[in-house]
């Protein structure tokens, strides 16, 4: 995708609201990364992390030089907390789950975001925000944007808290369309120690998506992820969910 249409969308739906005057964070890859992959994966994490006073508006942030730099992503090429670029836990966890999935070679071209652009220091509070109704539309509105471009196999998200996560809001913005995947094989209750598997159905796109919610990786105290997380992943590649030589999809 093109910056200027990338900048486009995100004033159009943003700006109205005042919701740009907003300190927070859209993309955390290139736009570069915003295009058709079918077999693809679109991340998304909660909500920017820190503090507010840690970003900039969101209309400042739309136009950072790094956004048009082919191959950017900031899980490799960003230093987080003082960590060696690329070595934060969090990044360190969701790369590792991207591997797991099938996606190692193509880590620097995945999109990825937040499903609220609005930094808050946490769910909580962001749930509590005056004006969270306004984030969750506005920012849906946009993420349909791009999830029209992109038409991604899977959407990965980092938390799946059914309370407030990613996970949780993509299930609502799909109109509860979820439907859960057996990932054990023995019927056994899906748990955030592991994760959560299934599809949804956006009305704009002609196939269901995989949708993956993993633990939120700051609750995740191991620099590698848990051994259940991991054998579950994998086995969700082998189910067809993550990338695969024949890029299978649900009908």
């Amino acid at each position: 995708m093109h910056i200027n249409k990338f900048q486009g969308i995100v004033r159009e739906k943003l700006g109205p609201g005042g919701l740009l005057d907003e300190k927070g964070r859209v993309l955390y890859s290139s736009v570069h990364s915003l295009r058709e992959w079918r077999t693809g994966v679109y991340v998304l994490g909660l909500d920017p992390g820190g503090t507010p006073d840690d970003h900039k508006s969101i209309g400042d942030d739309i136009q950072r030089n790094e956004m048009n730099e082919r191959g950017y992503c900031a899980l490799t090429k960003e230093r987080w907390n003082k960590c060696e670029m690329g070595e934060h836990p969090y990044q360190q966890h969701a790369l590792q789950a991207l591997d797991l999935l099938g996606y190692h070679t193509e880590k620097d071209d995945i999109p990825i975001s937040n499903a609220i652009f609005s930094a808050q220091p946490d769910a909580r509070r962001l749930r509590q925000h005056p004006r969270f109704l306004d984030f969750k539309a506005a920012c849906w509105e946009v993420h349909k944007k791009l999830l029209e471009v992109i038409r991604p196999k899977l959407i990965l998200c980092l938390g799946c808290s059914e309370t407030l996560s990613s996970f949780s809001l993509v299930k609502e913005w799909s109109n509860d369309t979820y439907q859960q995947i057996d990932i054990q094989g023995q019927g056994e209750r899906q748990t955030a120690s592991g994760g959560k598997f299934g599809s949804v159905k956006f009305n704009f796109l002609e196939d269901r998506t995989f949708l993956i919610g993993i633990k939120h990786p700051s609750y995740i105290r191991s620099r590698e992820l848990p051994v259940e997380m991991r054998i579950q992943l994998a086995r969700a590649r082998e189910l067809g969910m993550g990338k695969s030589p024949l890029g299978s999809r649900l009908a």
